[in-house]
């Protein structure tokens, strides 16, 4: 007997409780491409082959499921009052999908649409099907403090390209015991004393960026952001595998360029992660195209060659000054080692460079920036550090412990940083068991929050004048009579167990090289230079990037 050509009721039902019951299952959170995709497959096998259904009928049926499927998953995110989140407001496309989230991130400035945000419709947005975005300056000790929130599952897809696990990265471990192991070495590789064998380096490398800028500043204008950008890569690949007895360390400021392309490869790896944090299923997939993934393997294959090469070299143990933090991760001096894995060992290394590379390299062009737009706030640092370089002794380099004890500076570099935060959106957690209660909105067990960290810092509840570059604010004796100042709304580098492991080391870093550049050279801006172009091209889809030059006129004083 031959079938009818329309699907019958019972047929069309299945189509459409099929549906309903999809939703039901992965109705909080974006499935995986790969797993939603074999529903529908399915499904049209067993119309065809189990119930004989023609191709059209088929189709039907196919049609049907996913009609009954996107419109659940529609009036539940959109209209039903039974949503977690039905009472946080938020953009109308935002609550349909993260596909919102993930444009904002395309387009480069999420924590600028964060602010936006958080102005139009209050403290807490929602920002995602179950993500929220906090304006809350209180709720950063709850969320990041001693008994930390745990980590999103934006952190389950690393700039490598893959899964998160316990042979990936520190940073992008979840788990917080297996996180807890990991960061007790490195912690022994950013203690005081480790920090001492450091200096060395950064000493070196400083010296090496001024005699660059010796020679050009008699040549007319330079873009200081890719000097500083060259500085930071050698710093922090020192850091990383060593640079003594002519081995290890990148060339990038002796050569001036970027080493086998491995700082745009970098670049672009984190551009992607950053995007594709919020679609992990979409990343499976771009992945597997050669020219998407040929970019990210130049910084790869530069980082698995110094790997293999500060392997190889090792080091003594009893030379102080030949340490670095794969020194620590090795556990080389110690009888009983560091045990992690090649696959480990390689990823942590790595970080060195992908996590305190492109957020020094933005905190210190950013405070140019600002110096330079501020004539007379450079003046007056110019004038600090003068005094801070006569009461050396004669003959005697100054003393990085000195640099860390003035005041002054750590306000300009902490002013630069409140207005710039390094990592502004990448900082999502999970609401824990219970919920909590913030700014009198409940927000349910599993929900994503991200802290909009810009927004709060340029907040008018927690900074006086939150736009305008003032670094005195942070000095207690120069702030005016009821002038606002929360510094605790200002946490550049996270607080609590997942804080910043090497955010000593950056500190005494920008120190010593801000210090430096701003004793040696007087600059301004070239005639002409474009603020507004400049400030919208500082970007931040995984951390802070500047791709606008920062070009200036310098002269040695």
């Amino acid at each position: 007997m031959e079938r009818p050509a329309l699907l019958s009721h019972t047929e069309m039902l299945s189509g459409i409780a099929l549906g309903l019951l999809t939703h039901v299952l992965f109705k909080r959170f974006e499935p995986a491409l790969a797993e939603f995709s074999l529903i529908p497959i399915i499904l049209g096998f067993i119309g065809s082959v189990i119930w004989s259904l023609s191709i059209p009928q088929t189709l039907s049926l196919v049609i049907s499921f996913l009609s009954a499927l996107s419109s659940s998953v529609l009036f539940y995110r959109l209209i039903a009052p039974w949503h977690p989140l039905h009472h946080v407001p938020g953009p109308f496309l935002a609550k349909c999908s993260q596909v919102w989230l993930f444009s904002r991130l395309y387009k480069g400035r999420p924590r600028v649409d964060q602010r936006v945000l958080h102005e139009k419709y209050g403290p807490i947005v929602r920002i995602g099907p179950n993500e929220v975005s906090l304006a809350d300056a209180a709720s950063l000790s709850v969320i990041y403090g001693g008994k930390p929130w745990v980590k999103g599952k934006s952190y389950s897809f690393t700039a490598s390209g893959g899964a998160a696990t316990s042979e990936t990265a520190l940073s992008s471990i979840r788990d917080h015991e297996e996180h807890k192991f990991r960061r007790r070495i490195w912690d022994r590789a950013f203690s005081i004393s480790s920090l001492k064998e450091y200096q060395p380096a950064i000493r070196r490398r400083t010296e090496q960026l001024c005699n660059q800028l010796d020679r050009l500043s008699t040549t007319g204008s330079l873009d200081l952001q890719e000097w500083i950008s060259y500085f930071v890569f050698d710093v922090m690949t020192d850091l990383a595998w060593g640079a003594h007895g002519g081995q290890g360390g990148g060339n990038a400021l002796i050569e001036g360029i970027d080493p086998d392309g491995a700082i745009a490869s970098l670049r672009y790896s984190l551009h992607l992660a950053g995007m594709t944090k919020v679609l992990p299923w979409f990343a499976r997939y771009l992945l597997q195209f050669p020219w998407v993934t040929k970019k990210m393997k130049q910084f790869h294959i530069f980082s698995r060659q110094m790997f293999l090469n500060r392997q190889k070299r090792g080091s003594n143990p009893l030379n102080k000054s030949q340490r670095d933090v794969f020194y620590h991760l090795l556990g080389e001096g110690s009888s009983k080692g560091a045990h992690l894995s090649v696959n480990a060992l390689q990823a942590d290394s790595r970080q060195v460079v992908t996590g305190g590379a492109d957020t020094t390299v933005s905190a210190i062009t950013y405070l140019f920036y600002c110096l330079v737009c501020n004539p007379e706030r450079f003046r007056r640092l110019q004038t600090v550090v003068d005094e801070i370089f006569k009461r050396q002794p004669h003959g005697q380099d100054i003393d990085i412990e000195t640099l860390n004890k003035e005041p002054l500076l750590d306000a300009y570099i902490n002013e630069a940083m409140r207005l710039e935060p390094p990592i502004p959106f990448q900082n999502q957690r999970i609401v824990p068991e219970g919920g909590t209660m913030i700014r009198n909105v409940y927000l349910p067990p599993g929900t994503h929050i991200r802290s909009a960290l810009y927004a709060i810092s340029r907040a008018k509840e927690n900074f006086s004048c939150p736009d305008e570059f003032r670094p005195e604010r942070w000095l207690p004796g120069e702030r005016h009579p009821g002038e606002i100042f929360n510094a605790k709304a200002s946490i550049p580098f996270i607080t609590g167990p997942y804080h910043c492991v090497g955010r000593n080391f950056a500190m005494q870093e920008m120190r010593y090289v801000v210090a430096f550049l701003v004793r040696r050279y007087d600059m301004r801006l070239i005639d002409g230079f474009d603020r507004k172009r400049f400030e919208e091209g500082i970007e931040d889809r995984s951390l802070l990037e500047i791709e606008r030059p920062l070009e200036v006129m310098i002269r040695q004083r």
